[in-house]
């Protein structure tokens, strides 16, 4: 499965299903590295929703050290950057899954 060249969009709603849909369909686990890659390349266009929902899944699922060490610079960077238009509950999201993630790693 390669996502790389797919809208920014349905790329956070893949991850955010991902994660919605991985307790009860643990094979969705085998997307993770196409969407990965794919954030890499979408990053930049990400809205604020779309940047919280894709923080908030990577958390959900737990993702590995190794597993954010691809996408956490990109991610880390677009928060900074959409730091004025986030909405509070996409702050809290972001600080949830940061606190999680810091956990695990």
């Amino acid at each position: 499965l390669k996502l790389k060249g797919v809208a920014a969009r349905p790329v956070a709603n893949i991850f955010w299903s991902v994660a919605k849909l991985n307790a009860a369909l643990p094979e969705t686990e085998r997307l993770l590295p196409a969407l990965v890659a794919a954030v890499k390349y979408s990053a930049a266009d990400l809205k604020p929703q779309e940047l919280s929902n894709i923080v908030w899944a990577c958390a959900v699922l737990r993702l590995s050290r190794e597993q954010m060490h691809g996408i956490l610079p990109v991610l880390a960077e677009q928060v900074f950057m959409s730091a004025d238009d986030l909405s509070a509950q996409a702050i809290a999201n972001i600080c949830w899954a940061a606190a999680i993630l810091k956990q695990d790693a």
